[in-house]
């Protein structure tokens, strides 16, 4: 009787593409990005109030919203004018942050393609910022209509929160599908029909 032989087929070595210059260029900006979020926010908290000031307006019985580099006044020429400042607590940079570094991390630790961290990066930013937006319209709503102890208390403390964290699971759950729903299907167009 002959021996039985059996030879595996040769697997086609998997080809994954090498960590390129434009990948640590990038990680190393989202890095940079993060520390002058977290160090100085100032311009960014600016940009959030001009970015804020037409939804407060228009929920606050479309009075006119004026931005004051920070601060948002809304309801003026009314009994219930009030102001809301976006401070350092408030901003969505204190979001925006982790984000910045968790792609900048795989901008330069893996091979995962720059477009597609990119295209992660710019889906969970614009969740955070909607978010931060819509939070932001909210209180100055409720402050509005049920006045500073009420209204102000109440939304900011709990529902400006929960609104917050919320946005913040969604966003970098966005983000990361972005990132391995890119790669996953990288991986099966490689991968051919069976004999």
């Amino acid at each position: 009787m002959r021996p039985f032989e059996f030879t595996l087929p040769r697997e086609e070595p998997s080809v994954r593409p090498r960590r390129s210059r434009p990948n640590l260029i990038a990680g190393l900006m989202m890095y940079g990005m993060a520390l002058w979020m977290a160090l100085d926010n100032a311009r960014f908290r600016r940009f959030e109030a001009d970015l804020i000031t037409p939804l407060t307006g228009f929920v606050t019985g479309r009075h006119q919203a004026v931005a004051a580099d920070t601060l948002i006044w809304f309801a003026r020429g009314t009994p219930r004018v009030f102001g809301l400042n976006i401070s350092s607590g408030c901003t969505s940079a204190l979001l925006l942050i982790p984000l910045f570094v968790v792609i900048g991390s795989f901008a330069i630790f893996t091979r995962m393609s720059l477009g597609r961290q990119v295209s992660a990066l710019l889906a969970g930013s614009t969740l955070i910022l909607a978010v931060n937006v819509f939070r932001m319209t909210g209180i100055a709503w409720a402050t509005w209509k049920f006045g500073r102890t009420n209204g102000y208390g109440f939304s900011h403390l709990f529902v400006g929160s929960a609104f917050s964290l919320i946005g913040f699971v969604a966003a970098m759950l966005v983000a990361l599908w972005v990132l391995v729903r890119g790669e996953r299907s990288a991986q099966r167009g490689k991968v051919g029909p069976n004999p």
